[in-house]
């Protein structure tokens, strides 16, 4: 049996293997196919979805509309009396459903569990390679240049659901900038950036992403240019200045305090004053840092949000590491809040949280 494949994240398609699925041009099949495919958690009302699709017509009306559009549909996907006893549409005298089981394989399915998959996976060569598959899937908006003029009902259930899966698709691209970086693979990390700024222009944060990203890379010019256009755009826009934080950034390259090597942000320290004891050496505890720092990435994108606590080596050690942590944290986020205490049992006495 033919698999029919459909991808919504961008212009419309279906396929059936390789070959374009006949019978889907007409607007309302299409936009039936779409939300069917979309919303596949529940059964649907025929009322309910002749008032999604032709809100301005009759009862009578919409639904006459409807069993015409799904007969259309019915045909165009193989639903036939003679098809297999596995349909991909269930129909009954009342309701509509899709079922994503049943010999098709649909984008915006894929891209949800790929996200949740790389969710549940938290960090790592799986959980980048997720994300990877998951933004590769996401080739624009949702249903990009459809529009069903007639409906303002589906209108504004395909602006919100579209808004949603490019919110998804920008926390994915951060998350993966994010991993790119800690791992140094800073040209990875600048087309995962820069595709954020293309999808959303007036995202600061993407900016940051971008702008850091090719300084690291050792592209200082084209770091500070990106600060200008991000500047620009965001005047032209907006109205409004840059952020402290990009502000802080720009400096920091412009000084050179921004450096590609280091455990935590990579961003040097001034020298400071000499200490009237020795400091502490962190020996065998780079490993923790930088995954600290990658809980603490993984929590600005908005994905991961986790209380941390430190135990095993003894208090006094903790507590060095932990201070080391955040200071580093501070220099490149000084937006942060972070706070220590003490828990009642021995095991977890010291715990430390990290608040954008």
């Amino acid at each position: 049996m033919a698999c029919l494949m459909l991808s919504l994240l961008g212009p419309f398609q279906a396929r059936f293997d390789e070959q374009v699925a006949s019978g889907l041009q007409a607007d309302s099949v299409r936009s039936l196919l779409a939300y069917l495919a979309i919303e596949t958690d529940r059964d649907h009302a025929r009322r309910n979805l002749a008032g999604l699709l032709w809100p301005e017509l009759p009862d009578h009306a919409a639904l006459s509309n409807l069993r015409y559009a799904l007969s259309d549909l019915r045909r165009a996907v193989g639903d036939t009396p003679v098809s297999p006893a596995k349909p991909i549409l269930r129909v009954t005298r009342d309701t509509i459903r899709l079922d994503p089981d049943a010999g098709c394989r649909i984008d915006v399915r894929q891209f949800e569990q790929l996200c949740d998959e790389a969710r549940a996976l938290g960090e790592g060569e799986a959980a980048c390679e997720a994300l990877e598959k998951a933004v590769a899937l996401y080739r624009g908006p949702l249903l990009e240049g459809f529009s069903l003029r007639d409906s303002a009902a589906f209108e504004d259930w395909l602006f919100w659901t579209r808004e949603q899966y490019q919110r998804k698709a920008l926390c994915a691209l951060r998350r993966l900038v994010a991993m790119y970086e800690i791992a140094g693979r800073y040209e990875a990390a600048q087309a995962a950036a820069r595709r954020q700024v293309q999808l959303e222009p007036l995202d600061e944060e993407a900016h940051r992403q971008l702008i850091r990203t090719l300084a690291l890379g050792g592209q200082r010019s084209a770091a500070l240019r990106q600060v200008e256009i991000c500047r620009w755009t965001l005047a032209q826009e907006l109205g409004v200045e840059l952020m402290p934080e990009t502000v802080a950034l720009a400096e920091a390259i412009r000084t050179g305090a921004l450096q590609a090597r280091g455990p935590f942000g990579h961003m040097r320290s001034p020298p400071p004053s000499p200490p009237a004891a020795a400091a502490p050496i962190f020996v065998a505890r780079d490993r923790e840092l930088v995954q600290l720092d990658n809980y603490l990435a993984e929590a600005l994108t908005g994905l991961l949000g986790r209380g941390l606590h430190s135990r095993g080596r003894g208090q006094r050690q903790d507590e060095l590491l932990m201070g080391e942590f955040v200071r580093r944290a501070l220099t490149v986020h000084p937006d942060l809040a972070a706070a220590s205490g003490s828990y009642a049992r021995p095991a977890a006495r010291r715990s430390l949280f990290a608040l954008p």
